[in-house]
């Protein structure tokens, strides 16, 4: 059979199926890292959020002047403009404020050695400034000049031997193996100069990681161990190394052991759930985020990361407060009333389902609740309304014109109204001449047509932009094979799709029918009884059904329709066959 491309029904049953709590969002967002995060601090940085600047001296009327229009050139996006504005004002007045300021910029726009020398004249006047020393590290970092960096860092350190530098390592990728050499090198200097300082080991231990230098960076955030087992940037880190050595249980007890020290830690637990979800203990995940959702429950990423993992669990009502809660937060209604519905779907409720639905009025999630709300209608008992709803919809978002027409032909198929989904697809096609879905869509009303020429036509038209497109194969294979008598060319289509997708029970079912076609009955129903066991849908049902019957089966070929017709009570596929077999 080929492919109906219905744009709304997969959306319709994420919730049902949990497909998009498997595989989808939460593997996605949740699941380990594939980069090295750092944990962050006070640190030199390569991107510094730009701040009002605060003069703490009194400025004349011209520097003044200068740093207004320094700050309108960066309202507008242009940075570069008002550096030499900001350096020119911080060079003359020697203000910590203004140095600051224009360091922030300089590192902005990549003009290090501006940055250095402000820097430099920061610290004449404040020596141990420790926001101007790590400016001074970062600058000369950024410069290539890895042992000055380092032993600014060390003179960090022995200011504040809390702070931790790991943004910084990210800030320039050593760009030959000399100076990864290099870095290496000031690296261990520091650690032989501060053997004790646990953010110095971190330091070092990121770095490696960074350079996937794994197994040594497992062995220093190891010696970490030895000083301060309590380290959180030191656990989350080994955690990620042991994950990425494929040690999934090692990973899991040394981040639980940490978090049963540190249980405030929101990243480490963060952490841990990400891990449960990796090794499939979506119970551990959920027990976890149901601690920060009590904490943060105006978190946008934890409330609706608390949602999935509740519905994965059967936990609904924990699902709905947290949605609920979702709702409530700024810019993130939309999205929380497309799971609400989807969650009311799951539950049968499909009117409370419609309301949350059409609640969500913009945004990215829009298409996807009009989507759900023109399944639920087609299914009920004023199918019409669905086409009604559209139609509103389409007037009110004509940005979503295409995909909304795309749906209502979707809907005035299901009332078998072919010629006014035909007609639609005319005009989309008129304006967007090339959309394959279009194309696709407008072929599968012109075979309920009858015609065979248009069906042709666009089938080809998608197939001469990539001939190996599976689904548009099978339709041509099918096509052919259901309506004319050019049965071997229409299993060399359905051959060729069964090639690229072999495991598509449309086409699978479509291999079965033209096997029928060509008189092998055999093969034809051992292709039918595969298809039917991987998709029982109605009209993979209707043929297998029928080859059953022909073939003497009928109590089995009875116990299929029956089948198929309990799951899809408004099929046209079973009623069309006993009519034409004369089965009542």
């Amino acid at each position: 059979m080929p492919k109906h491309k219905k744009r709304s029904s997969a959306l319709f049953l994420t919730v049902l199926t949990g497909s998009f709590l498997a595989g989808g969002f939460l593997a996605a967002g949740l699941s380990g890292c594939s980069t090295f995060r750092p944990h962050v601090a006070a640190t030199p940085a390569s991107s510094v959020p730009v701040l009002k600047v605060k003069p703490q001296s009194q400025m004349s009327g011209s520097t003044m002047l200068d740093l207004m229009q320094a700050e309108s050139a960066i309202d507008h996006g242009h940075p570069d403009q008002a550096l030499p504005l900001y350096t020119q004002e911080a060079e003359s007045t020697r203000d910590p404020a203004v140095l600051q300021r224009a360091i922030r910029l300089a590192m902005l726009t990549h003009h290090h050695e501006v940055s250095l020398r402000l820097a430099q004249l920061w610290l004449e006047k404040e020596p141990s400034n420790i926001q101007a020393m790590s400016a001074k590290a970062a600058s000369l970092w950024h410069l290539g000049y890895y042992d000055a960096s380092v032993q600014e860092l060390e003179k960090i350190l022995h200011n504040d031997p809390h702070a931790i530098f790991a943004e910084l390592l990210f800030s320039r990728k050593p760009r030959s193996a000399n100076e990864i050499h290099r870095i290496e090198s000031a690296m261990q200097q520091l650690l032989h100069d501060l053997p004790d300082n646990v953010n110095a080991r971190y330091t070092y231990a990121f770095w490696l990681a960074h350079e996937k230098k794994t197994e040594a960076a497992l062995q220093v955030c190891q010696s970490i161990d030895r000083i301060d087992p309590y380290f959180v940037p030191a656990n989350l880190l080994e955690a990620q190394l042991l994950e990425v050595l494929h040690r999934d249980k090692e990973a899991m007890s040394s981040i639980s052991h940490a978090l049963n020290h540190s249980p405030e830690s929101i990243e480490m637990r963060q952490n841990r759930a990400a891990l449960a979800i990796r090794m499939g203990d979506a119970k551990q995940a959920e027990s976890d985020y149901a601690i920060l959702f009590k904490n943060a429950p105006d978190h946008p990423e934890i409330a609706l990361a608390y949602a999935l993992l509740s519905i994965q669990n059967h936990h609904l009502d924990q699902a709905h407060h947290a949605l609920n809660a979702l709702a409530s937060i700024p810019g993130h209604e939309n999205e929380a009333y497309l799971y609400l519905g989807q969650l009311e779907v799951a539950e049968g409720h499909l009117h409370a389902a419609l309301i949350d639905f059409r609640a969500v009025n913009s945004g990215p999630n829009y298409l996807a609740a009009q989507q759900s709300i023109a399944v639920i209608l087609e299914k009920s008992e004023h199918p019409e309304q669905a086409v009604k709803e559209l139609d509103s919809s389409i007037q009110r978002h004509p940005e979503f014109e295409l995909p909304l027409n795309l749906l209502k032909s979707d809907a005035l198929n299901d009332l078998r109204q072919y010629a006014a989904a035909a007609a639609v697809l005319d005009g989309v096609l008129k304006r967007h001449p090339d959309d394959n879905d279009a194309l696709y869509a407008r072929a599968m009303v012109a075979v309920q047509l009858n015609d065979l020429d248009l069906f042709l036509k666009d089938i080809h038209i998608i197939l001469k932009k990539n001939p190996h497109n599976p689904i548009a194969l099978n339709a041509l294979g099918y096509t052919l094979a259901d309506r004319t008598n050019r049965l071997q060319e229409a299993r060399s289509d359905i051959e060729e799709a069964l090639k690229l997708s072999p495991n598509d029970p449309a086409i699978i079912d479509s291999m079965g029918w033209v096997l029928y076609r060509q008189g092998d009955k055999a093969k034809a129903l051992e292709n039918l009884a595969k298809a039917w066991s991987l998709d029982h849908d109605d009209e993979i049902g209707a043929h297998y059904g029928e080859v059953l019957w022909v073939t003497g089966q009928k109590a089995d070929a009875q116990h299929i329709w029956d089948e198929a017709l309990r799951l899809h009570p408004k099929s046209p596929y079973i009623p069309a066959t006993l009519k034409r077999l004369g089965v009542h």
